[in-house]
This record gives C-alpha cells, sequence and structure tokens, in this order.
C-alpha cells in the first residue's frame, strides 16, 4: 500500500506538505500576534545629553508614559478585529503603568497591552 489517500498517487501526497512548508517559509510564525494583546509605538523622544544609570532611564520612561495620550497601534493579535495597524488609541493610564516594554529589534521597542486596557479608537 503506498503512502496518502487511497486512489491518490504518490507523487500527489508529497505536493502537500510541501505546500505548508513553503507557506510557513514565507510567513514565519513569530511575526504572527496570537491572543488579545496590543502592542503600541513608543513616542520618540528628544534625545538627552545627560548619562543616566538604567533605573533612572526606566524610572523616566515610566513618566513618559503617564503623559502618553495618544499611541499608534504597531500590531494587534489574532483575536482583535476591531482594532487594526495604524489606529491611534486611548490607553488607560494605569495599564501604561504596567505595560511591558519589549524590543522587537536593536531599534525599535514596543509596550504591550491587553486589549481591555484600550478605551477609545480614534
Amino acid at each position: 500500500m503506498e503512502p496518502g489517500f487511497p486512489g491518490q498517487r504518490r507523487e500527489a501526497a508529497l505536493y502537500i506538505p510541501l505546500f505548508f512548508l513553503l507557506i510557513l517559509h514565507r510567513f514565519p510564525r513569530h511575526k504572527v500576534r496570537r491572543g488579545n494583546r496590543v502592542f503600541l509605538e513608543i513616542p520618540k523622544k528628544a534625545d538627552s545629553k545627560l548619562i543616566v544609570d538604567e533605573n533612572t532611564k526606566e524610572a523616566l520612561e515610566k513618566e513618559m508614559l503617564k503623559k502618553m495620550s495618544k499611541l499608534k497601534v504597531h500590531s494587534v493579535g489574532d483575536l482583535i478585529l476591531d482594532i487594526k495597524k495604524g489606529d491611534m488609541v486611548l490607553v488607560e493610564p494605569h495599564a501604561l503603568q504596567k505595560a511591558l516594554i519589549i524590543p522587537l529589534s536593536d531599534t525599535e521597542d514596543v509596550l504591550l497591552v491587553g486589549v481591555f486596557d484600550i478605551v477609545m479608537i480614534w
């Protein structure tokens, strides 16, 4: 008995796995946002000439987060249907204080918040 479905030629059984491998290669799984989480872009701030340690730097970033009112959506999870990339949103201030800062690359950081922390979409 040959592998594959009954009545299917052996060559056709090989095309299906190759097709999925091509799709997975084109769209790596690490770029798919899962669940009901939202990545928000962190606004650029003016470079300071002062040199501070990491604890002070984190405290200054947390202070800046309190002042932010409109944030741009970087990407959303696959369960979110009403918010899309590029939308401007208002996030609960308390949620911004608890938000994780995720480094996506050497030059790009994003904020991770839950969809229920978003109050309004502009």
